[in-house]
């Protein structure tokens, strides 16, 4: 059985966008930051690291 999670994504700083994609990408390289993620099946560590990420903002 699959968990589905929806990650909402609320901007509370602006950046700019290539500062932002450069920042993501050191912390979770595994996803293509590049294109869109509709629909993407992710990991579980990397769920959880979206998560410690969310908690921390």
């Amino acid at each position: 059985m699959k968990k589905l999670i929806f990650f909402a994504l609320i901007v509370f700083v602006c950046v700019s966008l290539q500062a932002a994609k450069k920042s993501a990408k050191k912390a979770i390289p595994e996803i293509d930051w590049t294109k869109g993620h509709s629909g993407e099946l992710l990991s579980e560590e990397v769920v959880e690291k979206l998560s410690e990420m969310r908690d921390e903002g």
